[in-house]
């Protein structure tokens, strides 16, 4: 079954996406496996870079990005480039904070030292609602990308060709992974 982009104005199929089939989607998940193992080596400086970089091209195609939401879903144009400007604050944030987020928090025991430290788990499939379709990727994705690095993401309404546009056009060069709270003891 296609997934399809419609004008919710005038109900025109604006474009067909085909479904992956079970087989794709192994593949997928397979490939961010590998993506992940070798993309939680790299430094927070590199992922800011590249977290920054998401951010400016954000920018650069606000209108072009602001006139897909508009004509997928009808918001108004002013409030579909304001989306997009909160989507590249939210890049730049977390590319200037996430490193002090995630430092290693020291808490009092009765051990010789002990911290909670946030590392990585893998790959993480995020299935949400779309009617702010960037911000909605980039509210979880941002964080999540400057933790350790690899996404993939799944609309809750599979009707529409933004899920697929919001992680391409916005931040392919960047990848999705989460992180586990783990408490460390030494004694």
């Amino acid at each position: 079954m296609a997934i399809a982009s419609i004008n919710p104005a005038t109900g025109e199929k604006l474009k067909e996406f085909p479904a992956f089939d079970d087989s794709e989607i192994e593949k997928r998940l397979k490939r961010a496996e590998r993506a992940f193992t070798q993309y939680r080596r790299e430094s927070f400086a590199q992922r800011a870079e590249l977290m920054m970089a998401a951010a400016s091209l954000l920018e650069q195609e606000k209108d072009k990005l602001a006139r897909t939401i508009t004509l997928e879903m009808g918001k108004l144009f002013r409030a579909a480039q304001d989306e997009i400007v909160k989507c590249a604050r939210a890049c730049r944030f977390y590319a200037e904070n996430a490193e002090r987020f995630l430092e290693d928090d020291v808490v009092q025991t009765d051990a010789a030292r002990s911290y909670v430290r946030y590392q990585p788990l893998g790959p993480v499939l995020a299935i949400m609602p779309w009617n702010f379709p960037f911000w909605q990727v980039f509210r979880f994705a941002a964080p999540v990308l400057m933790g350790v690095r690899r996404r993939e993401v799944k609309s809750g309404a599979p009707r529409r060709g933004r899920s697929k546009r919001a992680c391409s056009s916005s931040a392919e060069a960047t990848h999705l992974s989460s992180c586990r709270v783990q408490i460390l003891r030494t004694r």
